[in-house]
């Protein structure tokens, strides 16, 4: 792909398979581990204002902590990639004023080459669960028990850990 470029590739409105190393991603092992490689298939295309489009899909399996109970989930991630390339801040912003954001997101690449970690990794880090809720809704349960006594001070003390220390800050005041 090293001779090809974004143009040629929506030129060609051409469909790129590819797996991607985990090691390859710089910013998704801050909130998460990736357990296999990434698996894009996107397609790129110039819609019918010139702009460079790319539509697809970013899958993977990835493990996360849990927030509340810290143990290790593991998640099937999907991303649905939409997204208008552009080249420089510049163009990001005539991008926004034109409104072009309000349909795909906008993705600021550093280079005519093609770098699919650059269009997919921050969509995927999006779509991590962000929330308690959120993970229960992927069916965790924390393995705390939340009706023994014990269990239930845990929880507490994990969700307002700092909850003692106003009664502190006021006996020392005394």
């Amino acid at each position: 792909m090293s001779s090809l470029n974004y143009i040629s590739l929506a030129k060609r409105e051409s469909k790129v398979e590819q797996t991607l190393s985990a090691s390859a991603f710089r910013k998704f092992p801050e909130s998460a581990e990736l357990i296999t490689g990434v698996t894009v298939t996107l397609a790129f295309y110039f819609d019918d204002q010139r702009k460079l489009n790319v539509d697809g899909t970013a899958t993977t399996k990835a493990r996360m902590i849990c927030f509340r109970c810290n143990q290790p989930i593991m998640l099937d991630l999907v991303s649905e990639i939409s997204s208008i390339l552009v080249f420089s801040e510049e163009d990001a912003v005539e991008a926004t004023k034109m409104g072009d954001h309000h349909r795909k997101g906008l993705v600021v690449v550093s280079k005519n080459e093609p770098d699919m970690v650059e269009i997919v990794e921050d969509e995927l880090l999006l779509s991590l669960p962000q929330s308690i809720e959120q993970l229960e809704l992927l069916g965790h349960r924390c393995d705390l028990r939340e009706n023994s006594p014990q269990g239930e001070a845990e929880l507490k003390e994990r969700q307002f850990p700092f909850a003692g220390l106003r009664d502190k800050i006021e006996a020392s005041k005394e």
